[in-house]
Formats: structure tokens, C-alpha cells, sequence
């Protein structure tokens, strides 16, 4: 669609088909600066305010311009202009904006870049800050404040400790978790098996791997309850056999109208999985927030590219994009539609 990108990659696009509608060749524009936003291009903006690149069509006129402001994310500010005012590309005024649209560059995040809490028993790497390693800048996304990839060595674990008005997730990926909680709740997780534990009002509980073998492997995810004060709960269900299909599969919702193996008490949020072979695709929620974690595998999405085992991409805006396991993998991904505070 697009035929070449000139000025160092950042100057004007060049259109093939001079048919397309402006709407289908702003989105051609956006799909292809996602591919484009390098440090060259940070760099540029880092010493103005922003740049504007001119948008020219097949017979050579500049046709629209589009705005790049680098913010946090990049964020990519469209607005359209007439085409020309004569022959001349030096020529072109600007009229009344006709057409405007933001779109944020989601913000990819490499597994070497979490901070790593480490014992003799325990290897915790964190998406957001955690316990001792504090990053104004990395609180949370949406709702989900914690993503934690954990390992924890045979005959250990988190002895009993508290937690209040929280939902949390675990997912194991290898092993099994054993829980305890001060309401009588006992449960063994294993991989297959979405478990819920609400701290409500307030609740003591431990988390120790059995095995004397074996280590347990297992990512656990904190979001924020509507309501605090509640009373504890726990929820358990084995939606191993829903995981074959190399399909999204809903663990965890609070959304009206979602099925679920188990519910959170949030209304805004949804945890989402899948087990992918070689080739399988799923396509990604469409939502204001979106936190798409690879636990394990190799995957490429669509407009952003290859992610290992630990990568994370943050969304704002998610639109559907398609994810494509490059090897056997599993994807997590947390549908978000409120934030922290609003």
C-alpha cells in the first residue's frame, strides 16, 4: 500500500493507489510509523516540540500532513488539510481542520528490562514496581497493578502473610502452588487450572510448592477491586480442555455479559488466555487498556513484531490485532476499560 518512505524514512509517504479514501490512507500512515518509531526518530524529537511530515500523493502534491509529538507514549496527532492551493508544493495553505484522530504507539517492554527480586528460594520478576523496587514511572496499566513471573524452589514458598481488597490471579505454568487461607480455603494449582483468591476485607494466606522435586513456575496478577471491604473469597475451576483450542479462552471477568471460569470482583476487567501451536492466531480485544504477557514461547504481533518468553506490550486503544505463535507459546492478556483513578 505504501510504495516507498522518503527523508530518512520520516518524510512524506507516497501512495500506490490514489483511490483510497483518506481515512484508509491515514491508517496506512499509522500502521506503518508503528513499524518506524526508532531512536532516530525519538532522538529528532527529543530537541522540538514536534514534527510535522508532509503527506504527498502519486502525482507528487502534498495532500495532508500529519503531527508526531513524542509523549508517553509517542502519541501521533492527524490533521488534514486541502490539498494544494496551485502547482507548487511550496504553495499549500492549511484550512479549518476537517479530520483529527490520536493514536498511541503501544509500549513494548523486554523481559531483561523487569526488576528481579531473588532469595535462596524464590526468582521474582516484575512487570510494575514491587516490594523494594519502586518506579514512579511503572505503577500499573489500566487496572492491573502487579505482574509477577515467579519461581519458587521444591519445599519452599511465601509463608503466611496479608492482603486486602485485592483480586489475584495465579496462573502456573509447570508444577503446582499449594494455598491456604485464613477463611478455610485450601487449594493445589496446577497448570490448567484459573484460580481467584479476593482479599476483600482482609485475609491471611500462604503459597508453598509441596514438591520436594520439582520447582513451580507460575505468574501471578493483581487488579483492584470496585468496591473495598468485601468479604474474602476463593474461586478455582480446571479449564484445561478449553485451552486446546488454540483459541482465547476467558479465565477470569468481571465484565457484564463475559463468561468465565471465574469472576472478579471488577467490572472493568477481564483476563483472557492461550495455549498456541505453531501458526495458531488469536485476535486481541479490542479495549481503552490492554497488557498482552508472554509466560512462555515465542509469538509476533501484528504490527509490532517478535516477543520472547517475558515480553510484555502495553496497549492504549487496542484494536484487534492478530498474534501469531512462532513456536509453542501461551499469552496472557488483561482487557482493561477503566484506569487507576478514572
Amino acid at each position: 500500500m505504501l510504495a516507498n518512505i522518503r527523508a530518512r524514512g520520516y518524510g512524506a509517504w507516497r501512495f500506490d493507489d490514489t483511490h483510497q479514501s483518506l481515512h484508509h490512507r491515514l491508517a496506512s500512515v499509522l500502521a506503518s510509523l508503528e513499524h518506524s518509531v526508532t531512536d532516530e526518530l525519538e532522538t529528532l524529537l527529543s530537541s522540538t516540540e514536534f514534527v510535522v511530515l508532509p503527506i504527498f500523493g502519486q502525482d507528487g502534491q502534498p495532500e495532508y500532513q500529519i503531527e508526531i509529538h513524542l509523549g508517553q507514549p509517542v502519541g501521533l496527532t492527524l490533521r488534514s488539510s486541502m490539498p494544494r492551493c496551485g502547482t507548487h508544493r511550496s504553495c499549500w495553505r492549511h484550512y479549518p481542520e476537517v479530520m483529527s484522530a490520536t493514536m498511541e504507539i503501544p509500549e513494548i517492554r523486554r523481559a531483561a528490562d523487569r526488576a528481579v527480586t531473588r532469595t535462596p528460594w524464590l526468582k521474582s520478576r516484575h512487570s510494575f514496581s514491587f516490594g523494594d523496587h519502586y518506579d514512579p514511572d511503572n505503577t500499573h496499566h489500566g487496572l492491573l497493578l502487579v505482574n509477577n513471573d515467579d519461581i519458587v524452589e521444591p519445599g519452599t514458598g511465601f509463608g503466611t502473610h496479608p492482603h486486602r481488597d485485592m483480586e489475584i490471579v495465579t496462573w502456573v505454568l509447570q508444577g503446582e502452588l499449594t494455598h491456604r487461607d485464613s477463611a478455610g480455603n485450601r487449594g493445589v494449582v496446577y497448570p490448567g487450572l484459573a484460580q481467584r483468591m479476593s482479599a476483600g476485607s482482609g485475609i491471611l494466606h500462604s503459597e508453598k510448592n509441596d514438591s520436594h522435586t520439582e520447582r513451580v513456575h507460575f505468574v501471578q496478577m493483581w487488579v483492584v477491586p470496585d468496591v473495598t471491604g468485601i468479604s474474602p473469597g476463593y474461586q478455582q475451576c480446571e479449564i484445561d480442555a478449553d485451552l486446546m483450542s488454540n483459541d482465547l479462552v476467558t479465565i477470569a471477568t468481571g465484565i457484564p455479559g463475559h463468561d468465565a471460569a471465574i469472576s472478579l470482583h471488577n467490572r472493568s476487567a477481564a483476563l483472557h488466555g492461550a495455549r498456541l501451536r505453531p501458526g495458531a492466531a488469536v485476535e486481541l480485544p479490542a479495549a481503552p487498556y490492554l497488557h498482552l504477557f508472554v509466560p512462555r514461547g515465542r509469538l509476533d504481533v501484528e504490527g509490532i513484531g517478535e516477543l520472547q518468553q517475558g515480553d510484555a506490550v502495553r496497549f492504549t486503544d487496542a484494536d484487534g490485532r492478530r498474534v501469531t505463535a512462532d513456536e509453542p507459546s501461551e499469552v496472557l492478556i488483561w482487557e482493561m476499560h477503566a484506569k487507576l483513578g478514572g
